[in-house]
């Protein structure tokens, strides 16, 4: 990486961040790696929902533990809150449980901050199964409509309509 550090200063601003980090890192690492073991890192995937609905993504981590996986998202940045999270409404994690088949137990979020490594927010076992679930029927029926013609219905809360360029005049 000696050539990108030199003439780059974000990857320079992000080695400082990581050389930071390393300690905690390594502890959060070693208590994890007692029930978890790491299985791939930054894995593409991908997975047909139906004939009409393929997922694509990568996943920072897979873990297993014998025959269940866990999936671990890295967070630099702002970290959904958990009430968002099992309400259903931070779709990140279930999608992530949707794109692996098999045995999901968990899936998290892991927000790497100063000189912190710490679990931020995740779902598993029936809240998992059911949010995965419901977000795979949510995303099969939108298509659906989206195919059919329908307008996709405004959201209407504050976080959505910021990014809307018909802010003002909808709803």
């Amino acid at each position: 990486f000696a050539r990108d550090l030199e003439d780059n200063f974000q990857h320079r601003g992000w080695l400082k961040r990581w050389l930071q980090l390393i300690p905690a890192y390594v502890d959060w690492q070693i208590e994890r790696a007692q029930v978890w073991r790491v299985t791939q890192v930054e894995a593409q995937t991908r997975r047909g929902l139906n004939a009409q609905v393929l997922l694509e993504g990568r996943l920072d981590r897979i873990d297993s533990a014998g025959s269940t996986q866990a999936i671990v998202d890295y967070k630099t940045g702002t970290v959904p809150k958990q009430m968002d999270i099992d309400a259903g409404e931070a779709v990140q994690l279930p999608v992530y449980a949707l794109l692996r088949e098999g045995a999901i137990a968990q899936v998290e979020y892991v927000q790497l901050s100063g000189q912190r490594v710490k679990r931020a927010g995740g779902l598993e076992g029936d809240a998992l199964r059911t949010l995965r679930d419901g977000v795979g029927q949510r995303i099969e029926s939108l298509q659906a409509a989206i195919a059919a013609g329908q307008p996709l219905p405004a959201w209407g809360d504050p976080d959505s309509c910021r990014h809307c360029p018909m802010d003002g005049l909808c709803r």
